[in-house]
Parts: C-alpha cells; structure tokens; sequence
C-alpha cells in the first residue's frame, strides 16, 4: 500500500476564493516552504460550491471516518480500505448498508459534490484522527500517492466568499 511520506502533514489556510474573471480556486496557505498550494482552480459556479459547504458544514466538521483511521493514514486512504473491504463474499444487507454509508460520506465530505456537472478533483474534507484535513481521493490504495494537509475547520468556514 502506498502512502504519503509519513512526515507530520503540514497545516494550511484553507482558502476558497473567487476573482473578477470568473475563477473558483481552494488554495492552501502556509508559511513555508511553499507559500501557497492550489487544490484547484477553474472556472466553477461559486453558488452551488457555499450551499454544499454549508449543508456539509457539520459533517465535514464532527463526522468521522467510517472506519478507524490508521495511524498515518489519510481520510483518502482510509475511505478506500473501507470501500475495498466490501467483497461479494459478505451477505447482501451488509453489502448495501455499507455502500449506503460509503455513498453518504462521499456525498458530504468530497468537495466534487460542491462543483456538480464539472471535472473538479475529488478532495476529501474532514476530521481524521483529532486533526482537519484536506486530501486527495484514493481509487487505488497499491498505485495513488496519498498526501494531505491540515486545516482549522473554524478559519475556512468563517472566511468563505459570502457574495455570489
């Protein structure tokens, strides 16, 4: 299983912001090294993105994984040993409860969702072990790099655009 480099995630600003030309970006501020880092940026509809932040509001801030969170893992990682650990082999009502609940976690903790229609990564959002974090959505734990960055839910969510 491939996994990020097991340094202590860094912890960022996490900003969504919009420009005068159209552009929707979430950008992670830090102090150093890098100053800045973009989750993503695009031409996206500010509206839809604050009416699932704020319906997700308490569960990107309260809810946690599914299952337990490993040490070092990331919620990415995390979501995908869950999603991997339903198998045919389990009965059928164990099959579709745990798809349900894998379904609505994705639905409320996976920024795509705010950007429907649109070709917009997947970022998961929520509270792992203690800790806030944004980080890429894992589809294969054996290949996909894992990496995630922390963030003060309580900054983000009072530093969201108001104007649409």
């Amino acid at each position: 299983m491939r996994r990020d480099s097991g340094a202590e995630p860094t912890t960022v600003r996490l900003r969504l912001q919009t420009s005068d030309q159209g552009q929707l970006r979430l950008v992670g501020y830090t102090d150093a090294p890098e100053p800045e880092h973009v989750f993503f940026a695009g031409r996206y509809k500010l509206g839809p993105m604050l009416a699932w932040l704020h319906a997700n509001e308490s569960a990107i801030r309260l809810g946690f994984a599914l299952v337990i969170q490993a040490s070092g893992e990331t919620l990415g990682q995390t979501f995908a040993r869950a999603r991997d650990a339903v198998t045919d082999d389990l009965p059928t009502n164990i099959i579709d409860l745990a798809n349900k609940s894998l379904a609505h976690y994705n639905r409320k903790h996976n920024i795509a969702f705010g950007a429907p229609g649109t070709d917009i990564p997947q970022l998961l959002l929520g509270r792992g072990n203690d800790e806030h974090e944004i980080c890429n959505y894992i589809n294969d734990l054996e290949h996909d790099t894992a990496w995630r960055y922390r963030f003060d839910p309580d900054d983000f969510f009072s530093n969201l655009p108001t104007d649409c």
